[in-house]
Order: structure tokens, then C-alpha cells, then sequence
């Protein structure tokens, strides 16, 4: 059928249309709408790279249409710092299924406004909430917060004679409503941004006597993340009698003890006239309000044109809205929680935040969004906000706080959300960049703004995880630039940007030269203690560039000893290089600064203090480094000895030369101190470097003859394989043997997944040695990072008898004899021990053979996992408890088959840490008990529960908070610590040493991402661990208390639960104990999966799926006689699979995950688990 023509617009419309186009485009205005597939998560979204593409190079979308997340397997995903979704209550089980219901009951109306049919009873239960948020008579609803704010500044002016007062950097919607009230003839007055002065001279000199005056303001500013003096705003309007309408849209749940808004934060709601407000932020909904009086909602139903003539706000989302205001009065923690995380983010950037909106001004505009496309490509979106929007030359990155998800999250995630810190900061390096370009020094241009240098040495130096793997990426060239970039611009801030940088070091004493050397050496001794901790993963060319920066000054080397012992130098040195030094050290070895200042020492002294130990670390590490990039390092040679007497040091033991050489130096005592201690961090196992998700490995390989064939080049019929893989996010080695080999190293060295596209027949050696080439790099990385320097990391079996091996993938196709070799070669590798799998792909063509490229995708995620867990590490904080017969394997059994790590922690570490000498300050505690405590009241169950006989905890006390309180900070202190992916703690040493417990740490931890159990249960542990990294769902250890068999029905109990899976809970007491504080919450209804991993060798896998039965709060169903949180689960298997677990248990707990998982379980399981070797 052919499509209608598009109608021609009258003459002169084209002309015009193409001009006013054209003119968006030439002043930067031009803007395009870029689709993505929403994530599960409030907090990510799905982009294919074809569009990622097409965003970054300012082209339309690439994608035609896009899938639904169930369907977007080639889809990359975007973390969003993006949106306003402050508290993530647009994902909540209870914001969901409240609209879900509501959808159910009455579909999506009523379609009319509110006057003509659309005001339902969830329109009137939402606006008196909303009302009681306020602290208000009444509330009226609006389709939007726009809308709300047009009808009030419409309404406000009939009648005419009225003044209209608004802050000059007042939200779009405020100032078209004061526009429109201009055309009715309203006097309308602009005031400088928060100048009250200002105001109060218009108010004086602009306003006739006898008209009515209103003043219209943001409560909180979108762009600057500032807020509106509400305070001096209230007594202006006590002394002149204006009308106050403030729009509280981005602090309304955020600020305040109740999340009433800013103006319940400063004490001044009775002030406020019109609380204008909107639901689309952090109620994650859609739609506006006015909170007011009875009598102002009688006027503005009745004049307020946008709600008049609008049709009402669907039920779905009004109800969802409802939702969210209950879910945030329940659930105050969220609020407290995205303040914390504000000045978390403030200190990693070195800027201050007042609120959620975090802006970065960077200044120039290209370079804004020249940064901000840059963090997209790595999977971050923070937007570069420009003119119009704000003014010139103020452009800039503006960061929502997303946090829950992002910066709490382990493993891959936290090193790459280290890393948009880093790239942040970079960008503000920018800045300096910009002002010694314009002949100014760049900090004397920052200091208008921001601390801009403060930010990026802050973000350089801050992460908890630095030192441990920053370097370990493609994107070390970049921070090493960065830093570098720093300490030359630092020294060019003292000189005028014209001079010639040459005549500094003609003269060894200067000031300048001492600066520079110091500088360059901060440079070199950061870069190499990250490459103490990830050796193998740090490439040649940085080494090059590190070591030709040295030999360049080397000539002057011994004018900086005279220098530095010359008092006249210290002084003008003394604050900046402290700043660099101390800062540094302090974030990466935490109390250094409390040590030095107990030696009452000057700034001055301890600035020769730490380039003492510095220069002795780089002395020994430099050349350490050099020949590491050589081979093996020999035994005989100096290096080896020095580092043997590292090691040794580390390790407690005597190293008299070490010692003597430390001693004899002008560090002395202290420094002899500093030194023990961050050797002993740099020799401690450590994680291994971040996986990215988002990419892979891979190499084509083909028989000689066909390349002879091909020229060399890739046959037709391998193309679109290759384009198909790169679309996946695959990173292709060249066609040559040794990048072949290179790209082997690579993966093993990163993490990341490793693949082998078997082009030909006649590759089966070739699939061998990469393999095995693989592997060695492998183990080679593992003892590195461990702190070894084995000399047989050349040797076939690195890695030692019964390690396990990285799974290896060789991807297949129909043609030229690729599966048969595929078929030889993995069977040779499974007799040698090596996990791997075989991808069979029948076709490349769009949209042919989705379900083995399904499978290629869910393999790649397999791997990805594997090696997530070989980088974990489980704490065990005392000794498992006694009756875990079952539950407790050696760390060895652990390591060998699922590649976590034990780490076995002290009881007295946390102990300690609780009541010793290094006890938590008090607002510290106060605010977890506030935390705690949110939700329920403090009490321990209710009347009912406590008539029932037998009850343990009956006729005990309300809840003691403060001492669940500390045990939350100890354990938070020792997984930041440890280094940790999960902990585990004995509790009942807890309860018997201090009488109380850790429940409601454990439930918080989880919360945080981080996996928590207790008891020491280390199969629940690995099964969390797990389970947690395959789904993305937060894992639940519990007790299988009773079970149902003729009705397939188990019950689950414990007190440990994330409260992220309730959909409402109070804070009662652990139940054995009756002491500390425990969760007794209602987990919704809907699919969930158990699992359990056990066996002698741990190869052993219990996983069943079923539903969350509804009647769990049923008269009978919850007993006072188990743990707080029961959950009554109905098995698909029905009576067979409970008959199976009675008759062959695993142990006592099981893990629940939210959704079926058991295939993508199972898949795991027997390719790449415990099962691969079993049914070998």
C-alpha cells in the first residue's frame, strides 16, 4: 500500500522551518531524542553501541526499533546519572504493585478531567498524604509540575494590579507561568539569584501602594544544587506581607525530618503560602500538586486553567504515588542514605554539596561535552548540561544521586565507579588546561569557581580501592597523562605561562627545581606502588614513559639532596607538596596523619618525612619494575633479595639490613613505621583487576593454507561473524599469531572473557597454546597479585595441582570444517582439565540463530562470573559455629572448586572495634539507630504475638539500638578493610560477649550489596555470593524451618533479611537471644528460587523454584517460636522435591533469589561450576 505524501506547508513556512533549524544547529542549541530500553533497575538503561555511536558523533539513532529487555541481548547497560529518581521509588515492590493493582481494577482511567469525572478516591487519599507531608489544610493535583506551576502564577494574577517577583534563575516552568501573568496585565520583576537585598530594594522602590505582591522561587535550583534562603525569605515576607509561593520539586522527600521539603528543613513550612511540588522526581512518578489551604484549593479548582482543562492524572499512577509517600515515611533510611552517599561524592570531588544535584562546572562547552561523551562510551551517562540552560561559560556535568546501586556495588562496579570519579576530575583538569592556554595560571582561573585542583587530586587519591588496580586497564594512559598533566601544572602555576621551562633547573636550588623533582618523583612512586599491587597488567609503553621522565632530570639528581637540607627551601615548598604527599597517604593508609601529628611535628617536617620514605620506596620499586617487563626477575640479583627482605618485614619477621638502612636514613622511627605497614598492605592478597561487563576477547584463527588462500585476509563468509561479535562488544586480535597470543594475555590479565572464532579445520594446535598461553598468564596474574614473584610462572602447571582453570570458548559455524576442529580440540582440553564449551552458531544474519547467539551471550556472562568469583573474598569473623557439621569446607576445597578466597578475621577484630579504644563517635551511632529504627517501632512484638505460649522473647525489654548500632559500624569498618565481596559472622560470640547481635547489620550490608550471612555458613555464603552475581538479585540465607510435604510447601525463617525484599518490616529482637535488634518484615508474593551448594567437595547443588505464597501474615501461619522474618515458599516440584530434601539434605540454610533462575543456574553450574568436573 503506498504511503499518503506529507502535506506541503503553506509558501514560506519551509524557508522559515529550514532556517530556524539551521540557526539550532549553528548556536549549539539542537538537541535530539536518543531511546533506550528501560533497565529492571531505576538506575540503568540498555543502548546497543550502534547508538552509543551515533550519540557520541552527534548523529540521529541508529536503532530502527528497539526490544524489550527481555530481548536486548547486544544491548550495552548505561548507568544513569541522569534522573531525578532521588530515593528509587520508582522500582519499589510496593510503588509497582500498587500500580499494578490499580491497573488491574480500573484499567488506565478515567479518561476525563477532575471537575468533569476524573477525581477518584486515590486522587483524594494521595492529595490529603500529600497535605499531611506538607503540613497543610489541603492539596490539589496537577497533570504535571509544570502545569501546577503555570496555573498558580495564571491564578494568582485575575484581577489584575499585582506584582509578580521571581529569582532570575527560577525554574522554565515558573517563568512561563510569570510571562503569561505579564499578558494579564501582572507587573513582573526579576531579582538576582538569591540576593535578598536585591528583593528587598524592588519591594520598596517597584511595587505601588495597594497591589498585591507575590514572590515566586525554587526551593532548590536544579542547575547549581543550591538552595533558596527560605529563612530571609519568610522574615522579608513578615516584613512586607507578600504571598510566598515556593516550588519545592527536588527537595520535597529529600530535606526535612518527615521529607516535607526544604522549607520543613529550615523551619519556615507556616511560612510558605503555595508548596508547589511535582511527583516525577523523588516519588518517581508523574504529576504536580499544590499543597495549600482549604480555601486557596477552592480558587485554584476552579481557575487553574491547566487543571481545568486537563484531563485527570491516570489511577495507576496516582496510586503509585500513594505508594511512594507511604514507602518514604516507612522507609526514612532512604533519605539519610542519599545524604551520606551527597558527601561521599562531595569529598571524592572536592567540591561541596548542599543537595542530591551535583553539578561539575567545567566551563568551556565543547570540552563539557567532550567529557560527558567520553563516560558514556565507558557506560556512564552524566549529562553536560549548556546554554540556554546555564549561562556561558559556566557549562557543566550534573550528577543526580542514583547511588544506592552504583557506589555500594562490589567488584567490577566499584572500580569502574571509581573511575568516573577519576574521569571527572580529569575533566576539571580541563580547566587549568584552558586558563594557561588564555596566559593565566590555571588555579587562579579555577578559584573563581571551584577547587578544582582540590577536586582532582581528591578524586585521584580517595577511592578505597586506588592503589589496588587502578592502572590495570586500557585506561591507565589516561590517569598516568592526568597525573603527570597535575604536577606539570602545578609548577607552571608559579611562573608566568611565557618563561621558559628550561631556565627552572639551571639553578639546583631554586624552589621551583626542588618542586619539580619532588613533584615527578609523587608521580613515579604512585604509579609504581599500582604496579606493586597488578604487576602484569601494566603496559610497557607506561614504563617507557615513566622511566624516560627520570633519566631526563637524572643529570641533576644530586643538586635535590642539597636542596632539600637547605632551610630556606622547606618553607615555600611546604604546603603544596604536604597537600600532595599527605593526601595521598592518609586516603591510602588511614591514621598516617594522627601518627605524624603525635610526633609534634611541623607541616615543614613532615613534608621530609614522606619524600624520605618515598624516595626509599621508589629506589627499591623502580628497578624492581624495570625488570619485571624483562622476565622473570632472578633469584641472584639484588632485587630479589631486597624484595625477599620486603616480604619478609611484611610478614613480622626479623630483616636486620632492611631495618638498619630505614633506621640510619633522616625518615627514623616513623617513617621506619609507615613503611612496615604499606608494605604489609602491598604483599596482602588482593582482588584481581576490574572486569569490564561490557566487552570481551577474541581471535579468528585459520589453517595456513586457507590464509595462503585469503591473502591473508578474513574469508566472506567469516564477515559477518566478526561484525555480529563486534557489535556484542568482542575486541578482535589482528590476524597475525603473536596479537593473537596478546589478545590471550590481555583477557587473562583483565578478566574479562576470552573467545576463539574457529575460522578453519587445522586449528587445533593453534586452539591449544592459546589455551594453555591463557591459562599461565592467568596464574601468572593470581601470584603477582598476591604478592609472589614465583619463578615458575613460565611453567606449565603455574597455578599449581588442583587449581582450577579459566574456562576458554571456542565459537563454531557450518563452514569449512570449524566444528570438527572444535570437537578435537575442547575434548583434548577437558582430558587436560580445562573448562570450556562449545558455541555452535548456524548463521550471522540479523535476527537468524537469536537462540545460539542467546546461548553465546549467556556463556559470555558465565565466564564474566567465574572470574568475578575467583576475584572475591568471604571474611569469616570467628570461628563457625559448632553445630555447622555440614557447612564448613577448608578454604582450599573452597578456592578449587567456585575460586573465592577465605579470609579469616579475629572475633576481637570486631570486638575491638565496638568497645576499644577506637569506639565510633556518637553521630555516627545516632545515625544508624535512626536508621535502624526506621520502619517499626522499637519494641520487641506485638501483645498477640506475646500471649501465645513459649514465646522466648516475651516480657523483654523495647530493642537496645546502640549496641546493634556499633556492630553495624565495626563490620562495615572490616569489610572497607579486608577488602571483602562478603562477610560472615559468628553472631552468638557477639551475643555473648556484649549481648547483643548482628542481624540487623547483616540485613543493612546486604542492602549496601555487599553479601552477608551468619554462623560462618560458608556453602550459604559461596551460594549468596553466587547467586548474587548471576541474577543481580539480593540474596536471602534462611533457615528451612517446616515444611508442608503433601502441599510441596516449605517455610523459611531468619532475621537477616535486605529490606529492599520487604514490602513493609519493624524492628524487633534476634528471636534465640531475645537480645540486639532483628527485622520481622513481610516478603511480597511472587516467584522466587532456592538454591543450596554443599557436598565434600562442594560439587554438590540443590535449586528449586517456587512462588511466595500470599498468606504468610495469615492467623496462624507467623510463630513467635522461629526467626522474625517467616516465608511460606509453594516448590513447582511439589511433594517430590520437599520428600527429596528431607531424605538428602545439604544443610540447614538455603538461599532465596527473587525470580525463576534455574536454568541460567544450572546452565553455570555444569559449564563452568563444580558440576564441569563432576561430569567429567
Amino acid at each position: 500500500m503506498q504511503q499518503p505524501e506529507d502535506p506541503q506547508p503553506p509558501a514560506g513556512w519551509d524557508e522559515w522551518l529550514e532556517a530556524s533549524v539551521t540557526q539550532l544547529r549553528q548556536r549549539s542549541l539542537f538537541r535530539t531524542l536518543r531511546p533506550t530500553v528501560p533497565g529492571l533497575s531505576a538506575v540503568e538503561a540498555a543502548m546497543s553501541q550502534a547508538d552509543i555511536d551515533a550519540f557520541v558523533a552527534d548523529r540521529p539513532p541508529a536503532s530502527a526499533s528497539l526490544p524489550s529487555l527481555v530481548d536486548a541481548r547486544d544491548l550495552r547497560t548505561i548507568k544513569l546519572f541522569s534522573l531525578n529518581d532521588y530515593l528509587g521509588l520508582s522500582t519499589h515492590p510496593a510503588v509497582r504493585q500498587a500500580a499494578a493493582d490499580a491497573a488491574l481494577q480500573c484499567g488506565n482511567g478515567p479518561r476525563s478531567s477532575a471537575l468533569v469525572g476524573g477525581y477518584t478516591s486515590w486522587h483524594r487519599d494521595l492529595e490529603a498524604a500529600l497535605a499531611d507531608l506538607k503540613g497543610t489544610q489541603d492539596c490539589l493535583l496537577f497533570p504535571t509540575g509544570f502545569a501546577a506551576n503555570l496555573a498558580v502564577a495564571s491564578a494568582l494574577c485575575r484581577g489584575g494590579n499585582i506584582v509578580l517577583l521571581s529569582d532570575e534563575l527560577n525554574h522554565a516552568s515558573i517563568v512561563d507561568g510569570a510571562r503569561l501573568g505579564r499578558r494579564d496585565g501582572a507587573k513582573l520583576l526579576v531579582f538576582r539569584h538569591n540576593d535578598l537585598s536585591h528583593l528587598e530594594e524592588l519591594l520598596q522602590s517597584e511595587c505601588p501602594p495597594g497591589w498585591r505582591v507575590a514572590v515566586l522561587t525554587d526551593s532548590l535550583f536544579s542547575m547549581d544544587g543550591d538552595f533558596a534562603d527560605l529563612r530571609g525569605l519568610a522574615e522579608l515576607r513578615r516584613r512586607h506581607g507578600f504571598l510566598l509561593v515556593v516550588d519545592d520539586a527536588h527537595a520535597t522527600l529529600v530535606c526535612g525530618d518527615r521529607g516535607g521539603g526544604a522549607a520543613e528543613m529550615l523551619g519556615v513550612s507556616d511560612q510558605v503560602d503555595l508548596h508547589v511540588g511535582t511527583l516525577s522526581k523523588a516519588f518517581g512518578c508523574l504529576g504536580g500538586f499544590v499543597a495549600c489551604s482549604q480555601q486557596w484549593k477552592d480558587f485554584l479548582v476552579n481557575t487553574g486553567r491547566t487543571q481545568v482543562f486537563s484531563t485527570a492524572l491516570p489511577v495507576p499512577v496516582a496510586a503509585a504515588a500513594l505508594a511512594a509517600v507511604r514507602v518514604a515515611a516507612a522507609e526514612p533510611w532512604r533519605r539519610q542514605h542519599v545524604w551520606r552517599l551527597a558527601a561521599r561524592l562531595g569529598g571524592a570531588l572536592g567540591v561541596p554539596v548542599t543537595s542530591p544535584i551535583v553539578p561539575l562546572v567545567i566551563g568551556p562547552e565543547q570540552e563539557t561535552v567532550d567529557i560527558s561523551m567520553s563516560l558514556l562510551q565507558q557506560g556512564f551517562h552524566v549529562p553536560a548540561i549548556r546554554p540556554p540552560t546555564v549561562p556561558r561559560g559556566t557549562s557543566r556535568l550534573r550528577a543526580e544521586r542514583q547511588w544506592r546501586r552504583h557506589v555500594n556495588a562490589q567488584g567490577a562496579d566499584v572500580d569502574r565507579v571509581g573511575w568516573l570519579f577519576n574521569a571527572l576530575a580529569y575533566g576539571a583538569m580541563l580547566v587549568l588546561r584552558h586558563g594557561l592556554r588564555q596566559g593565566q595560571p590555571g588555579l587562579a582561573l579555577a578559584a573563581g569557581t571551584q577547587p578544582l585542583f582540590a577536586a582532582l587530586l581528591a578524586a585521584l587519591v580517595s577511592h578505597r580501592r586506588w592503589g589496588r588496580g587502578f592502572y590495570t586497564t586500557w585506561r591507565e594512559p589516561l590517569a598516568l597523562a592526568s597525573l603527570l598533566h597535575l604536577q606539570w601544572s602545578v609548577r607552571l602555576l608559579a611562573i608566568n605561562s611565557s618563561d621558559n621551562i628550561m631556565l627552572v633547573f639551571k639553578d639546583g636550588g631554586h624552589p621551583l627545581f626542588l618542586l619539580g623533582m619532588l613533584a615527578l618523583n609523587n608521580a613515579l612512586v604512585w604509579f609504581l606502588l599500582a604496579l606493586f599491587y597488578s604487576p602484569s597488567a601494566v603496559p610497557i609503553t607506561a614504563m617507557i614513559l615513566s622511566a624516560g621522565a627520570l633519566s631526563s632530570l637524572a643529570t641533576t639528581q644530586p643538586m635535590c639532596g642539597r636542596a632539600l637540607e637547605a632551610p630556606g627551601v622547606v618553607q615555600p615548598l611546604s604546603e603544596l607538596y604536604s597537600m600532595l604527599t599527605l593526601a595521598h597517604f592518609t586516603a591510602m593508609h588511614p591514621g598516617t596523619a594522627d601518627l605524624l601529628a603525635s610526633q609534634s611535628r611541623t607541616p615543614e617536617q613532615q613534608c621530609i618525612v614522606i619524600s624520605n620514605w618515598m624516595n626509599l620506596a621508589g629506589g627499591i620499586l623502580f628497578p624492581l619494575a624495570l625488570m619485571w617487563q624483562q622476565g622473570p626477575v632472578p633469584t641472584a640479583s639484588p632485587t630479589w633479595q631486597l624484595v625477599s627482605m620486603l616480604r619478609a618485614l611484611a610478614a613480622g619477621q626479623a630483616a636486620p639490613q632492611l631495618l638498619a638502612a630505614v633506621r640510619a636514613g633522616a625518615c627514623g622511627a616513623v617513617a621506619s613505621g609507615m613503611l612496615r605497614r604499606s608494605l604489609a598492605a602491598m604483599v596482602e592478597p588482593t582482588a584481581f583487576p576490574p572486569a569490564d561487563r561490557d566487552s570481551f576477547h577474541y581471535a579468528v584463527l585459520q589453517a595456513p593454507l586457507m590464509k595462503e588462500e585469503t591473502g591473508g585476509s578474513l574469508p566472506r563468509f567469516l564477515l559477518p561473524y566478526v561484525a555480529r561479535l563486534g557489535g556484542m562488544g568482542g575486541l578482535r586480535a589482528p590476524d597475525r599469531g603473536e596479537q593473537a597470543y596478546q589478545a590471550a594475555l590481555t583477557a587473562a590479565r583483565e578478566a574479562q572473557p576470552f573467545a576463539l572464532l574457529v575460522g578453519s579445520g587445522g586449528t587445533e594446535q593453534l586452539i591449544l597454546d592459546l589455551a594453555h598461553k591463557h591459562h599461565r598468564e592467568f596464574c601468572k596474574a593470581k601470584h603477582a597479585l598476591a604478592g609472589e614473584l614465583p619463578r615458575e610462572i613460565y611453567a606449565e602447571q603455574a597455578c599449581g595441582e588442583g587449581a582450577t582453570v579459566p574456562p576458554v570458548l571456542l565459537v563454531a559455524h557450518p563452514f569449512a570444517n570449524s566444528l570438527p576442529s572444535a570437537l578435537e580440540a575442547l575434548a583434548r582440553l577437558q582430558q587436560d582439565g580445562y573448562r570450556g564449551r562449545i558455541v555452535y552458531l548456524p548463521s550471522a544474519a540479523p535476527g537468524a540463530a537469536d537462540d545460539a547467539w542467546a546461548s553465546l551471550q549467556e556463556s559470555l556472562k558465565g565466564v564474566r562470573v567465574w572470574h568475578q568469583l575467583h576475584r572475591s573474598r568471604i571474611g569469616l569473623v570467628g570461628q563457625p559455629s559448632s553445630w555447622l557439621v555440614a557447612s564448613t569446607p577448608s578454604a582450599a576445597a573452597v578456592a578449587s572448586s567456585w575460586g573465592p578466597s577465605l579470609v579469616d578475621i579475629d572475633m576481637q577484630e570486631l570486638l575491638g572495634g565496638l568497645w576499644g579504644t577506637g569506639s565510633f563517635k556518637k553521630g555516627q551511632v545516632e545515625a544508624v539507630v535512626q536508621d535502624m529504627l526506621a520502619g517499626g517501632a522499637p519494641h520487641t512484638h506485638s501483645e498477640a504475638e506475646g500471649e501465645q505460649e513459649g514465646c522466648p522473647a516475651c516480657g523483654a525489654p523495647a530493642v537496645e539500638a546502640e549496641p546493634a548500632a556499633k556492630v553495624y559500624l565495626s563490620l562495615r569498618s572490616l569489610v572497607d578493610q579486608h577488602g571483602l565481596s562478603c562477610i560472615s559472622v559468628r553472631c552468638f560470640d557477639v551475643v555473648t560477649a556484649k549481648e547483643t547481635t548482628g542481624c540487623y547489620s547483616l540485613s543493612r550490608l546486604l542492602d549496601e550489596q555487599v553479601v552477608a550471612g551468619c554462623e560462618g555458613d560458608v556453602c550459604s555464603a559461596l551460594g549468596m555470593l553466587w547467586g548474587q552475581a548471576m541474577t543481580g538479585q539480593v540474596p536471602w540465607m534462611a533457615n528451612i524451618a517446616q515444611v508442608d510435604p503433601p502441599n510441596g510447601v516449605v517455610k523459611l525463617a531468619h532475621c537477616t533479611i535486605a529490606r529492599s525484599l520487604l514490602t513493609s518490616h519493624e524492628a524487633t529482637t534476634h528471636f534465640e537471644s531475645g537480645l540486639g535488634v532483628a527485622l520481622k518484615g513481610k516478603v511480597p508474593p511472587g516467584a522466587v528460587t532456592l538454591l543450596r551448594i554443599g557436598g565434600k567437595g562442594l560439587d554438590q547443588l540443590w535449586l528449586e523454584e517456587g512462588y511466595v505464597l500470599e498468606e504468610q501474615e495469615a492467623e496462624g501461619t507467623w510463630s513467635p517460636n522461629l526467626c522474625r522474618t517467616q516465608v511460606r515458599v509453594s516448590l513447582l516440584g511439589g511433594r517430590p522435591v520437599v520428600d527429596g530434601l528431607l531424605q538428602r539434605p545439604l544443610g540447614n540454610h538455603v538461599v532465596m533469589l527473587r525470580g525463576h533462575h534455574k536454568a541460567l543456574l544450572s546452565s553455570y553450574f555444569s559449564q563452568f561450576g563444580p558440576g564441569f568436573a563432576k561430569a567429567s
